[in-house]
């Protein structure tokens, strides 16, 4: 009796425990993990903007010449004083930014007196600049108070160097002597405050100028200025190519006359 119960107990036990095995849930099979959504990427950031050279720095990397300076291709030259260095191309844009004004695509040279360093606010430069807009008529009338007055009544178009701010007047009137125009004017500077003063000395030639300018100068420089000028302009030479004709001949002209270039109008 005893064996059977036994035998019964063991049958109720197993099947007790196999449907209590039987219900179990199976076992989770490892399935395939999703990944988190990847973040955003990060715009990047802008990269900061280069500080511009100071002409202290600029400066100390310049090439000075002195003796003479010659351009082949537009056919010019002409010799540097004694007192005298220059800086080309290239350096002399890269002087005229450091200043604190737009890169000048018609610079080519600076010359500065060998006792003035180029860091002191106080040196004056010569500045050359060279447009090809082709041959200016050497027309003396053109340079009279009429049609002077009747240039700058037009729509103002900037051609030279300038120191900027408003007109005021000639302090030497413009003079065309041979192939070689020269004046001096006062300008009010944009501040409205004092006059500053801006020398000009233009070389025409066959097919463009070639100008001599010192601006943005006080009246002590201004003195001294036109003699400077001069002293470039009048000894400059051009090839037979490229010297100004007498007369003009066929080559092509300015979209300009010499009062406009003066008033730098259209």
């Amino acid at each position: 009796m005893i064996q059977r119960r036994h035998h019964i107990a063991a049958a109720l036990i197993s099947i007790v425990y196999g449907v209590a095995a039987s219900a179990a849930p199976p076992p989770t099979k490892p399935g395939k993990s999703e990944s988190a959504p990847a973040a955003p990427a990060a715009e990047a950031a802008p990269a900061p903007a280069e500080k511009p050279a100071t002409l202290r720095e600029v400066a100390s990397h310049v090439q000075w010449y002195r003796g003479s300076y010659a351009r082949e291709a537009t056919g010019f030259q002409f010799p540097v004083p004694a007192t005298y260095h220059l800086a080309e191309s290239n350096d002399a844009r890269n002087l005229e930014m450091a200043s604190g004004r737009p890169d000048d695509p018609e610079a080519v040279a600076w010359i500065v007196p060998l006792n003035m360093p180029i860091t002191n606010p106080q040196t004056w430069v010569v500045r050359v600049r060279w447009r090809g807009d082709g041959l200016i008529n050497a027309n003396p009338a053109d340079l009279e108070a009429p049609q002077l007055q009747s240039a700058q009544a037009r729509p103002a178009e900037k051609r030279l160097s300038s120191s900027g701010g408003a007109f005021k007047a000639f302090v030497e009137t413009p003079q065309l002597r041979g192939h070689v125009v020269n004046w001096v004017e006062e300008r009010t500077p944009a501040s409205g405050k004092g006059a500053v003063f801006d020398c000009h000395a233009i070389r025409l030639a066959r097919r463009g100028i070639l100008e001599f300018s010192i601006v943005g100068v006080s009246d002590a420089v201004r003195k001294t200025c036109t003699e400077t000028l001069r002293t470039f302009a009048d000894n400059v030479t051009f090839d037979s190519a490229h010297e100004y004709p007498d007369p003009p001949g066929t080559t092509p002209k300015a979209p300009y006359s010499l009062s406009t270039l003066v008033a730098q109008t259209k």
